[in-house]
């Protein structure tokens, strides 16, 4: 029993003096690893307490810092690369990065005022992470996650089908005459306005512990909708022009409850009555 403790105090003072010795760090592990605690929610498998370095995250939004490190709750190291920052609003902001130079492996890293939500994939290794803010405890979090747990995505790899290898110089092909195709040059860039409406449903869902709130939740969702645009090396970016809560009960029906947001008073060839009526207000206002 007293080797176990001293092995533990051991393993506290190594972590401790590795993370403050690593001045690109994103934030500083603050706890050792646990396994259980009140925001637990299913597909979450361990947990440590971090601490984020503001100089860091000031220098990450002002576009000053083009690469950091982070930590696993275990003390694995990742180099993360940054690819994007983006701006939604003076209080919502995100960034993407590529981990270990691979873009297989990709970080998206959200903040909504002080409180983050951040998606790790390390596919290389099928390990999978998620900083966020745990209310429970008052603190950031990293969390080891089982992405085949998750109610929002899985792990995005079918392992049952043998896959080739992707050539890293990412030419562009015209799939229909088999000729390459010139790569975009910068004035072809193609900006889509996005608008995100969501239900009080959605907001409760997003709001409960362990899910990093419905302002990140969203913010989250476009960074990694920009970061798989990236990927494929398509030469166009997402612009959230505005986000708004509806009253709206959802039916049951995903196919209905979309019928019912694309119908207006011009437009129902599905009878669906009226519904979601501000929302093509909104569409107006907002282009």
């Amino acid at each position: 029993m007293i080797k176990s403790i001293l092995l533990f105090t051991c393993f506290l003072f190594f972590y401790g003096e590795v993370f403050a010795q690593s001045s690109s760090s994103l934030f500083t592990i603050t706890s050792a690893p646990e396994t259980e605690w009140a925001g637990k929610v299913q597909a979450d498998l361990e947990f440590a307490e971090i601490e984020f370095s503001t100089e860091k995250i000031t220098r990450l939004q002002s576009r000053q810092a083009s690469e950091f490190i982070i930590f696993s709750p275990e003390g694995r190291e990742y180099h993360v690369e940054v690819n994007r920052v983006i701006e939604f609003d003076e209080n919502n902001w995100s960034v993407t990065g590529t981990i270990n130079s691979n873009w297989k492996n990709s970080l998206t890293l959200s903040f909504s005022g002080d409180k983050a939500l951040s998606g790790v994939k390390v596919v290389t290794d099928h390990s999978f992470y998620q900083l966020r803010y745990d209310a429970t405890r008052d603190a950031h979090i990293i969390v080891e996650i089982d992405p085949h747990e998750t109610d929002v995505i899985s792990c995005g790899v079918d392992h049952e089908t043998e896959t080739g290898t992707i050539d890293p110089s990412h030419h562009y092909y015209d799939g229909f005459r088999g000729k390459e195709m010139p790569e975009p040059q910068h004035g072809d860039l193609t900006i889509i306005d996005v608008m995100i409406v969501y239900t009080p449903s959605a907001r409760n869902w997003a709001n409960a512990p362990g899910r990093g709130g419905i302002d990140n939740v969203i913010n989250e969702a476009m960074a990694i909708a920009q970061n798989s645009v990236d990927n494929s090396e398509v030469n166009l970016e997402l612009r959230l022009v505005h986000r708004a809560m509806v009253e709206y009960s959802e039916s049951g029906s995903s196919a209905t409850d979309l019928r019912r947001l694309t119908a207006s008073r011009t437009f129902n060839p599905w009878d669906e009555g009226d519904y979601l009526l501000e929302v093509h207000e909104m569409r107006d206002t907002y282009g």
